[in-house]
Protein backbone atom coordinates (compact mmCIF):
# COMPACT_ATOMS: atom_id res chain seq x y z
CA UNK A 1 0.00 0.00 0.00
CA UNK A 2 2.78 2.42 0.88
CA UNK A 3 4.43 1.99 -2.51
CA UNK A 4 1.12 2.66 -4.25
CA UNK A 5 0.67 5.86 -2.26
CA UNK A 6 4.19 7.09 -3.03
CA UNK A 7 3.76 6.27 -6.72
CA UNK A 8 0.41 8.09 -6.81
CA UNK A 9 1.95 11.24 -5.33
CA UNK A 10 5.09 10.93 -7.46
CA UNK A 11 3.03 10.71 -10.66
CA UNK A 12 1.30 13.94 -9.73
CA UNK A 13 4.55 15.78 -8.91
CA UNK A 14 4.53 15.60 -5.11
CA UNK A 15 7.47 13.59 -3.81
CA UNK A 16 7.59 12.60 -0.16
CA UNK A 17 11.09 14.06 0.23
CA UNK A 18 9.90 17.42 -1.14
CA UNK A 19 6.97 17.50 1.26
CA UNK A 20 9.27 16.53 4.12
CA UNK A 21 11.93 19.15 3.32
CA UNK A 22 9.39 21.93 2.87
CA UNK A 23 7.75 21.27 6.25
CA UNK A 24 10.36 20.50 8.91
CA UNK A 25 7.86 21.13 11.71
CA UNK A 26 5.79 18.07 10.80
CA UNK A 27 6.99 14.57 11.59
CA UNK A 28 7.70 12.41 8.52
CA UNK A 29 5.44 9.65 9.84
CA UNK A 30 2.58 12.15 10.04
CA UNK A 31 3.22 13.28 6.48
CA UNK A 32 3.09 9.64 5.34
CA UNK A 33 -0.16 9.14 7.25
CA UNK A 34 -1.58 12.30 5.67
CA UNK A 35 -0.60 11.00 2.25
CA UNK A 36 -2.41 7.73 2.98
CA UNK A 37 -5.52 9.62 4.12
CA UNK A 38 -5.53 11.68 0.93
CA UNK A 39 -4.90 8.55 -1.17
CA UNK A 40 -7.89 6.83 0.45
CA UNK A 41 -10.06 9.87 -0.35
CA UNK A 42 -8.44 10.74 -3.68
CA UNK A 43 -11.78 11.21 -5.40
CA UNK A 44 -12.35 14.35 -3.29
CA UNK A 45 -9.22 16.14 -4.57
CA UNK A 46 -7.87 17.36 -7.88
CA UNK A 47 -4.31 16.45 -8.83
CA UNK A 48 -2.98 19.91 -7.98
CA UNK A 49 -4.59 19.83 -4.51
CA UNK A 50 -3.25 16.58 -3.15
CA UNK A 51 0.05 18.00 -1.82
CA UNK A 52 -1.63 20.66 0.31
CA UNK A 53 -4.35 18.22 1.32
CA UNK A 54 -1.72 15.73 2.50
CA UNK A 55 -0.01 18.45 4.54
CA UNK A 56 -3.33 19.56 6.05
CA UNK A 57 -4.08 15.97 6.96
CA UNK A 58 -0.58 15.65 8.45
CA UNK A 59 -1.16 18.72 10.62
CA UNK A 60 -4.50 17.30 11.77
CA UNK A 61 -2.81 14.00 12.56
CA UNK A 62 -0.03 15.86 14.34
CA UNK A 63 -2.67 17.46 16.54
CA UNK A 64 -4.33 14.17 17.34
CA UNK A 65 -2.55 12.56 20.26
CA UNK A 66 -4.55 9.37 19.95
CA UNK A 67 -2.95 8.76 16.58
CA UNK A 68 0.38 8.25 18.34
CA UNK A 69 -1.24 5.63 20.51
CA UNK A 70 -2.72 4.01 17.41
CA UNK A 71 0.71 3.88 15.76
CA UNK A 72 2.23 2.31 18.87
CA UNK A 73 -0.62 -0.20 19.02
CA UNK A 74 -0.10 -1.14 15.37
CA UNK A 75 3.62 -1.62 16.00
CA UNK A 76 2.87 -3.73 19.07
CA UNK A 77 0.53 -5.92 17.02
CA UNK A 78 3.25 -6.41 14.41
CA UNK A 79 5.72 -7.35 17.14
CA UNK A 80 3.24 -9.83 18.61
CA UNK A 81 2.77 -11.48 15.23
CA UNK A 82 6.55 -11.85 14.89
CA UNK A 83 6.82 -13.32 18.39
CA UNK A 84 3.96 -15.72 17.69
CA UNK A 85 5.72 -16.96 14.56
CA UNK A 86 9.00 -17.30 16.45
CA UNK A 87 7.32 -19.29 19.23
CA UNK A 88 5.61 -21.51 16.67
CA UNK A 89 8.94 -22.42 15.04
CA UNK A 90 10.56 -22.90 18.46
CA UNK A 91 7.73 -25.24 19.44
CA UNK A 92 8.27 -27.29 16.28
CA UNK A 93 12.02 -27.51 16.98
CA UNK A 94 11.44 -28.57 20.59
CA UNK A 95 8.90 -31.24 19.70
CA UNK A 96 11.17 -32.56 16.95
CA UNK A 97 14.11 -32.57 19.38
CA UNK A 98 12.17 -34.51 22.02
CA UNK A 99 10.99 -37.04 19.43
CA UNK A 100 14.55 -37.53 18.18
CA UNK A 101 15.83 -37.78 21.76
CA UNK A 102 13.25 -40.48 22.55
CA UNK A 103 14.11 -42.32 19.36
CA UNK A 104 17.86 -42.38 20.02
CA UNK A 105 17.45 -43.31 23.70
CA UNK A 106 15.13 -46.20 22.83
CA UNK A 107 17.52 -47.29 20.07
CA UNK A 108 20.42 -47.19 22.53
CA UNK A 109 18.48 -49.22 25.08
CA UNK A 110 17.53 -51.73 22.38
CA UNK A 111 21.16 -52.12 21.32
CA UNK A 112 22.57 -52.20 24.88
CA UNK A 113 19.95 -54.56 26.40
CA UNK A 114 21.65 -57.84 25.42
CA UNK A 115 24.92 -56.66 26.95
CA UNK A 116 23.25 -55.69 30.26
CA UNK A 117 23.12 -59.37 31.35
CA UNK A 118 26.89 -59.34 31.64
CA UNK A 119 26.79 -56.72 34.40
CA UNK A 120 24.79 -58.90 36.85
Amino acid sequence: MKDEVFEYFKDRGFLFTTLKKGNPGIKPSHIKAGMVDVYNNKSNFRDDQIGRAALRAAVVIDDREEYEIELKLNQAIKDLVKLKERYRTLKVFLITGYILLGYFVSLGIFIAYPYMENFK
